[in-house]
């Protein structure tokens, strides 16, 4: 198995909306999402295959502390930001195993303690199911489900985990030296020839 980029976006105006669309069917998805908040205070979410139906269910910590839930939600509760120009992270993996729910692992820090080193970052842990079994993910969305909006530049990469590496194209007339017993081969029709 080899990860590989399956989709990005990259927000060019203030929005809260980074929608990653358009995904082929992948047992296992990474997600990395990379916000900052412009004004106010947003909260980092997912949402999967633009589902706003009560249809996720959520279990979170908030920098280690006693574990809170939410159920029968219209999306994945990720973190808060509390003040203007916070920043957060998020790594997040996702199961998609059709007919079965969408199982979600997710991390998320921010700065929310405040700017330099004297200053703690928050965190986040949290897990998730999105119920719905009929369909396999085609779309990721990192948005905010706060007030305010993410800042130009914030994004969201998405990498699944079914990708090949093709290997390299030789073409013929290439010559390649065995280090080891210092033979030449000629590559001629796709066939290898001692020289």
């Amino acid at each position: 198995m080899a990860w590989g980029k399956a989709g990005s976006t990259t927000l060019t105006s203030a929005g809260d909306d980074i929608n990653v669309t358009s995904l082929a069917d992948n047992r296992y998805y990474m997600v990395l999402g990379n916000a900052s908040n412009g004004v106010d205070n947003p909260q980092a979410r997912f949402r999967l295959n633009s589902d706003t139906g009560s249809n996720y269910t959520t279990r979170y910590s908030e920098n280690g502390g006693s574990d809170a839930t939410q159920t029968s939600q219209t999306s994945i509760y990720l973190a808060d930001a509390q003040s203007v120009g916070d920043h957060c992270f998020t790594v997040g993996y996702i199961i998609n195993i059709a007919g079965k729910e969408k199982l979600i692992i997710a991390h998320t820090v921010n700065d929310r303690g405040g700017l330099g080193a004297s200053n703690d970052p928050y965190r986040w842990e949290t897990v998730a199911k999105h119920v719905q079994t009929s369909n396999p993910i085609n779309a990721i969305n990192y948005f905010n489900g706060g007030a305010g909006s993410w800042a130009i530049g914030s994004e969201c990469v998405v990498l699944g985990s079914d990708f090949t590496i093709a290997p390299p194209t030789v073409q013929d007339g290439a010559v390649f030296e065995e280090t080891d017993t210092n033979k030449h081969y000629l590559l001629d029709d796709g066939t290898w020839t001692e020289i």
